[in-house]
């Protein structure tokens, strides 16, 4: 409050719109994930505050590839193709945050990889593959609107977990793992 708001102050703002609009919004459903697209494949990377989607994000786009979201992925419930949110990727550097301008649109596309990974500092990628049924839950417990629309996120989730590999695991460092993903995501069909 006050007549000079703080940096801080402006990006929690910015958090608490952005969340209020994904959460009535009517015919998309939001997703807490980041989006990424390679050659018109998809990975989509769910994850709560601090999973180190923005950090995946910015090692994709040095990567050549396109950035949908970091934040919040839109899935059409009718057809499991999803769009991102185009907002500038907010990094936490030297104890600010850097807002910067990588997420692009692009026409709706299938998840072809859904990747549940946690970043662990330090550690190699370890991940596998998850059945159907489980992706379909952990993607439910990253949906914005499970309670308000149960039936458009249900449809959603379930459409995005149709179309792709899932995996779960940790990550290491972004580099590394966004050139792991995108050999999972090479050897994947749509």
């Amino acid at each position: 409050s006050g007549d000079d708001p703080s940096a801080d102050a402006w990006n929690l703002l910015e958090s608490e719109l952005a969340l209020f609009a994904v959460k009535r919004m009517t015919g998309l459903v939001a997703v807490h994930a980041a989006s990424i697209a390679l050659d018109d494949k998809v990975v989509m990377v769910p994850g709560r505050s601090g999973a180190g989607k923005s950090t995946l994000s910015v090692a994709a786009a040095d990567a050549g590839a396109s950035v949908l979201s970091d934040e919040f992925t839109m899935v059409d419930p009718a057809t499991g193709l999803i769009t991102g949110w185009p907002r500038p990727v907010r990094m936490k550097h030297e104890g600010r945050i850097d807002r910067l301008h990588l997420a692009t649109t692009s026409e709706p596309l299938p998840v072809t990889l859904l990747a549940f990974v946690v970043h662990e500092e330090g550690a190699e990628n370890r991940w596998s593959e998850i059945p159907q049924a489980e992706a379909l839950v952990e993607l439910l417990n990253h949906t914005i609107t499970t309670r308000t629309r149960p039936d458009d996120t249900f449809d959603a989730a379930l459409g995005v977990v149709r179309s792709s590999l899932a995996i779960s695991g940790v990550r290491g460092e972004a580099p590394g793992a966004v050139a792991s993903l995108f050999r999972l995501l090479a050897e994947s069909t749509p």
